[in-house]
């Protein structure tokens, strides 16, 4: 039997069927989830390690892990509106009705890229990084409430766990954009 190679270009322009849609919600809910990492861990995290140099560390990484888990989210989320995409890419406008745009400034994704995917001078000067996470969390956020009602209403999730997912994930980002705007 022989079998081709894939065409590369091919591969790029398919579009993912309904099952694959609807299978990624989770996917995409967890990502939204995700974006407030740094803040929930602010809120109910960091004052509960005490002073010893144990603690301390654990504070730091506990600290560089919600930071990252928040930026990583940001970018993929971002990267989800994009227009372009990269062999198996779901994209938002892959969803019946859903026409929206990015939400970080290419100077913001560039940023997080920098500091995430490569060990460079941008990443080991962080401490002067002086990452705005409120503003792009709180449009990661907002994209995140305005994405999930719409496909609420033109593609919901099949399930009865789905649905409530999406409305939790949802009600939660409301939540919380409401508590980053009162700061």
């Amino acid at each position: 039997m022989l079998t081709r190679p894939i065409d590369a270009l091919a591969l790029m322009a398919m579009k993912p069927s309904t099952e694959q849609l609807q299978k990624s919600i989770n996917i995409i809910c967890k990502v939204i989830a995700q974006i407030p990492c740094f803040h929930l861990y602010e809120e109910y995290v960091a004052n509960r390690f005490s002073s010893s140099e144990a603690e301390t560390s654990l504070k730091a990484m506990t600290h560089n892990a919600a930071l990252d888990s928040a930026l990583i989210s940001l970018r993929c989320f971002n990267e989800f509106f994009a227009a372009n995409r990269k062999n198996d890419d779901i994209r938002a406008s892959d969803f019946p009705g859903v026409r929206m745009q990015r939400f970080l400034r290419q100077n913001e994704a560039t940023a997080i890229h920098k500091y995430l995917a490569h060990i460079t001078i941008t990443r080991s000067d962080v401490v002067t990084k002086p990452w705005f996470l409120d503003n792009m969390v709180l449009l990661g956020l907002q994209h995140g409430v305005e994405f999930l009602s719409a496909i609420e209403t033109t593609f919901p999730p099949t399930s009865d766990a789905g649905q409530a997912e999406l409305r939790g994930v949802r009600e939660a980002a409301r939540l919380l954009i409401s508590k980053i705007t009162k700061r």
